[in-house]
């Protein structure tokens, strides 16, 4: 399904006959390159104090050693590049990914829609689609700075391949996702209020 990234998507050609649409929304912060989410923080506080430390070491380097400080600027000036460089992947991956979702709730399942390319570089529109069920709890992530709902889970990270990144950004805390993928409603405003309506939702739809 070719598509652009709009301000609203038509979801009416992706339900099936007789689905009915309870609920939509996107993420609200994190598209945006300031917008730091998740253990984002704490990997530029820890590549700024790493790049500080190696540079205020420079005066204290013996200027007669085979290691001095002209050859330690050489050094520290590559491994500062390669973590501004990491971090700059680091933005640019998350605001991508939190730039290209799209959420849905019908009486039937829970809906991401991932923009991205295809192999051919023509633009496309990804969906995973969970099924809701009466047993599944639909819970609370508690993320940063807003909180995320899970509707369901995959086995892996590139279920929205093949170009882009997936569900997955460097926002995400480290152990998320060790064993299965979430699938999250993330950084959306009325976490708990989608819940009720998914949870109300997979009751009504039964078995």
């Amino acid at each position: 399904m070719m598509a652009g990234r709009s301000a609203d998507v038509d979801w009416s050609d992706i339900l099936a006959p007789g689905e009915r649409l309870y609920w939509t929304g996107r993420p609200v912060y994190g598209a945006r390159t300031w917008q730091l989410v998740g253990h984002e923080p704490v990997w530029y506080a820890a590549f700024g104090a790493g790049i500080a430390i190696m540079w205020i070491s420079v005066p204290f380097i013996p200027a007669d050693g085979s290691f001095g400080a002209w050859e330690a600027a050489w050094v520290y000036g590559a491994v500062t590049l390669c973590f501004v460089l990491y971090a700059y992947y680091m933005i640019s991956t998350r605001a991508y990914v939190l730039g290209s979702l799209d959420y849905a709730v019908t009486d039937r399942r829970a809906i991401v829609c991932r923009h991205g390319r295809d192999p051919l570089l023509r633009r496309r529109r990804y969906f995973v689609s969970c099924p809701l069920h009466p047993e599944w709890s639909f819970p609370i992530v508690k993320l940063w700075p807003l909180e995320a709902v899970q509707v369901g889970s995959a086995l892996s990270g590139e279920a929205v391949q093949p170009l882009g990144w997936g569900l997955i950004h460097p926002g995400w805390p480290v152990l998320l996702g060790r064993l299965t993928v979430p699938v999250l409603f993330e950084n959306i405003p009325d976490a708990g209020a989608v819940r009720d309506i998914l949870v109300t939702a997979a009751r009504n739809a039964g078995p």
